[in-house]
């Protein structure tokens, strides 16, 4: 996706100019749809990526180098958060199906993309009946929570 690479390009150009450090990047991708059900989730199927098989849980999605990189971030954000976290590294080919990570990577970013697995859970997902209605707030505010929390001690250690 250009708009991914154009991203990247200039937050490059910005941390340089800025004289800025930028130790990784969290790609906030859709963060509200969760089930109990057996069988809400499913996998991508041009690749080996097996999710669990109830869409109740949070993805930390990156390249197999941006998982170790950033592996204090991975680890604090799993433990400040009371749902399931399921890690997923993946390889070169992999990643190439999720937008947006490779173009950071590129650039000698690690990044880590979290996220409920959109289309891959939510029948609604970039639809007209994609409405506020199905979305769980109480668990996207944890999320984000958790995530503003673990940035914070990231960003003070």
């Amino acid at each position: 996706n250009s708009g991914d690479i154009l991203s990247a390009n200039y937050i490059a150009e910005k941390c340089k100019r800025g004289k800025e450090k930028l130790i990784g990047v969290v790609d906030i991708g859709s963060l509200g749809f969760y089930s109990e059900e057996p069988n809400s989730q499913s996998s991508p199927h041009d690749f080996n990526i097996g999710f669990p098989a109830i869409g109740n849980f949070i993805a930390l999605i990156g390249k197999q180098s941006s998982h170790k990189s950033m592996s204090s971030f991975v680890s604090g954000f799993t433990k400040r958060l009371n749902s399931p976290v399921h890690k997923v590294s993946l390889n070169d080919e992999e990643s190439s199906a999720f937008d947006g990570l490779s173009a950071f990577t590129e650039k000698g970013y690690p990044i880590i993309r979290v996220s409920d697995t959109g289309a891959l859970r939510y029948p609604h997902h970039a639809k007209k009946t994609d409405t506020p209605d199905k979305i769980n707030f109480y668990k996207m505010a944890e999320i984000l929570k958790a995530l503003s929390l673990t940035i914070s001690t990231e960003l003070n250690s």
